[in-house]
């Protein structure tokens, strides 16, 4: 009898187990206290239940491609609730995500919110003033993240980018100074990246086992290159070629930019510390700044003083001839020339100004690329020339070192990046 209560006793522990084990999970999946419904959506409230702020918890809908609401009802959506995808995931199983489009409404993105989604591409709202770690982590298909209309946010967290494993570019150059650790590891696709003039030194592990880069903008604030090696890890690999470096006492790591890489370009201030690496390991360096110009000294010389001998006028009489006046009327001639558009300072004419155009400007002016007419002149934004005005096509490294102060918010020429009109050789 002992011997069956006994065994009476450990099923009935063994099942009051397993039912706990069950309880404890349906409370780590459940939604939050306060939950509201609201379309294809369900929503958190942010604070408390009277709150009319609230969070997209998960999305219940049909579509794979949508866009966050502004307003659900009497709500306004503020923000993507931690593990979004996971959460849409266990409630609507039947629908992956690859497109989600947000307003500048929303100021909250939390940790998790994207990962291990199928999303393409992403461009993070104005006004977000908190990204989570992870939020993006896992994201294989993720393709390209735009950073450029951010205003608020200041940090890129750990683990946000976590093996994006397609992801083809990072362009930096809004309100963000910090690069947390491992933001970006494991990007193993990843060949360009643009870091502002804002962002300190990053974190040694941001770019960690990411061995495909091509190129590198460092801004002014960043003062080594350290971060792009870890350990036998580095960025820097055979498919490297050029890195423009701001900071002119920026530390140069040794072991990082091997000369023996075939065709890599070094672009930094003359004197600076790049410069002095370049020169030292033998690798092409091509300065930011032109190289000052010595004017020679002028000498004048006076003309000789002569003086003239006296003259004998005769005077002969007037011969008067007189012609019939011929009128010829030419019909009078119009020349048409149809407008074409451009943007001042988009030397590679992909509709923008950026980084791109400074590099192409520096190849071409180094030999290295051919360049036309036209793009002399719209790259040419210093303003100097013979008349004072812009576009005269005497393209200059001052041009390129202009776009590069419009493109770090520095006093430049206002018109960069605004539309000009050709008419023929002329530009208005």
């Amino acid at each position: 009898m002992k011997k069956i209560i006994s065994i009476g006793l450990v099923a009935v522990l063994i099942l009051t187990a397993a039912i706990a084990s069950v309880t404890v999970a349906f409370a780590i999946d459940a939604p939050p206290f306060n939950p509201v419904s609201g379309n294809d959506w369900d929503l958190v409230r942010v604070g408390d239940d009277e709150s009319t702020e609230v969070y997209v918890y998960a999305y219940m809908g049909d579509d794979t491609e949508v866009v966050v609401p502004h307003y659900i009802s009497k709500f306004e959506v503020i923000g993507i609730n931690d593990d979004f995808t996971y959460n849409t995931k266990l409630y609507n199983p039947g629908v992956e995500l690859t497109s989600i489009t947000m307003g500048d409404n929303i100021q909250y993105i939390g940790d998790h919110a994207f990962a291990s989604s199928k999303l393409e591409s992403v461009v993070l709202p104005k006004y977000l003033n908190h990204l989570g770690d992870f939020a993006f982590a896992y994201c294989e298909n993720l393709v390209s993240v735009d950073f450029s209309r951010l205003f608020n946010l200041t940090t890129i967290p750990q683990l946000c980018f976590y093996e994006c494993t397609a992801l083809k570019s990072v362009y930096i150059d809004s309100s963000v100074t910090t690069l947390a650790r491992q933001s970006f590891q494991g990007c193993t696709a990843l060949e360009d990246i643009y870091l502002g003039n804002k962002i300190t030194q990053p974190a040694t592990t941001v770019f960690y086992k990411c061995s495909n880069l091509k190129s590198a903008w460092l801004g002014s604030s960043i003062t080594s290159i350290g971060f792009l090696k870890r350990s036998s890890y580095s960025c820097v690999g055979e498919n490297f070629e050029e890195i423009h470096i701001m900071n002119t006492q920026t530390e140069m790591v040794s072991g990082i930019l091997d000369p023996a890489f075939d065709g890599l370009t070094i672009y930094g201030w003359r004197n600076s510390t790049a410069n002095t690496y370049a020169t030292e390991n033998n690798i092409n360096f091509v300065p930011l700044n032109p190289e000052p110009t010595t004017v020679p000294p002028t000498t004048v010389t006076e003309p000789p003083v002569t003086t003239p001998a006296p003259t004998t006028t005769v005077t002969e009489p007037p011969v008067t001839t007189t012609v019939a006046p011929t009128t010829i009327t030419e019909p009078p001639v119009t020349t048409t020339f149809a407008p074409v558009y451009y943007i001042l300072g988009d030397f590679n004419n992909d509709g923008k100004v950026n980084i791109a155009d400074v590099t192409k400007i520096q190849k071409a002016l180094a030999k290295l690329e051919p360049m036309t007419d036209y793009q002399k002149v719209i790259a040419n934004v210093d303003g100097k020339n013979d008349d004072g005005g812009y576009y005269s096509g005497n393209l200059t490294i001052e041009d390129a070192t202009e776009i590069q102060k419009y493109l770090a918010f520095l006093p430049a020429n206002s018109e960069i990046g605004q539309r000009v009109i050709t008419f023929g050789d002329a530009v208005r």
